[in-house]
């Protein structure tokens, strides 16, 4: 597919573009993008959804450990206007929920990855360490996890959770999902409206109790497989190859001709 990728009047070399910006990208014609962060109508051709390509830990370890549900729903992250004004109002509708907001967030992997450039370290390695520790913990002890809209429509958390094997609840409005005629997401998800705010908290509530315990275990085992088959960092490349195909000109299994030069 790389050589048939757009090759720009100029250019030394052809382009594929990553972008976490919600607004669509300016781009020269012709262009692709790909976007964690994504409405649904941006979609299209050469403008497609994928995961968070954040490393994270490997959390099969923890899968086969017998876990109790402490927590009907979970969120840790970083502060923003949105966030603080939602999450005490879902916390009154949906009692003994944890929540944490904090003014910087590390998510990046305890484990050693090589190759692979680590966030910048918070100014206590030690207090690093323990938040990363707690988010797992609490995650691994809650019926859901929550996915609330951040400096984008979705957040990595929404795949670290699938990596612990639990489900995900997430709010937000058009909110695009990587491959979704293909990821079965209410499988091991459900997704509640952002809008209207005033509703939201009964909505989650809602959501919540609709999925019963036997329905609970049956999505948390899902999650993991769709996770590590279709949205895993390094298991998602052959949909990526499936939705460029078509564009590059692939026809009866063979990509046609080489890709014309486009203007800068």
């Amino acid at each position: 597919l790389f050589a048939h990728l757009p090759l720009y009047a100029g250019a030394e070399g052809r382009h594929l573009f990553f972008d976490h910006r919600d607004a669509p990208g300016v781009f020269p014609a012709g262009s692709f993008s790909l976007k964690p962060s994504v409405h649904r109508r941006d979609l299209g051709p050469r403008v497609h959804c994928i995961p968070y390509l954040d490393v994270v830990d490997n959390f099969m370890s923890y899968l086969h450990r017998p876990v109790a549900v402490r927590y009907p729903l979970s969120f840790a992250g970083q502060r923003t206007e949105l966030r603080e004004r939602l999450l005490p109002r879902i916390g009154a509708a949906v009692p003994g929920c944890w929540f944490r907001l904090r003014e910087t967030f590390f998510h990046g992997p305890l484990m050693t990855h090589p190759g692979v450039v680590r966030p910048a370290p918070l100014s206590d390695p030690a207090l690093e360490r323990r938040w990363r520790l707690e988010f797992i913990s609490t995650l691994l002890h809650s019926r859901m996890a929550l996915s609330l809209p951040g400096y984008g429509l979705n957040a990595f958390r929404f795949y670290e959770a699938l990596s612990l094997g639990v489900p995900v609840l997430q709010v937000g409005d058009d909110c695009a999902l990587p491959w979704e005629d293909v990821v079965d997401y209410p499988a091991f998800s459900r997704c509640v409206p952002l809008h209207p705010e005033e509703t939201l908290p009964e909505r989650v509530a809602a959501a919540l109790a609709d999925v019963t315990d036997e329905r609970l275990g049956e999505m948390r085992r899902m999650a993991r497989l769709w996770y590590d088959a279709y949205l895993s960092p390094r298991n998602f490349f052959f949909l990526l190859y499936r939705a460029l195909a078509p564009a590059l000109g692939k026809h009866a299994g063979v990509l046609a001709g080489p890709a014309p030069e486009v203007p800068a």
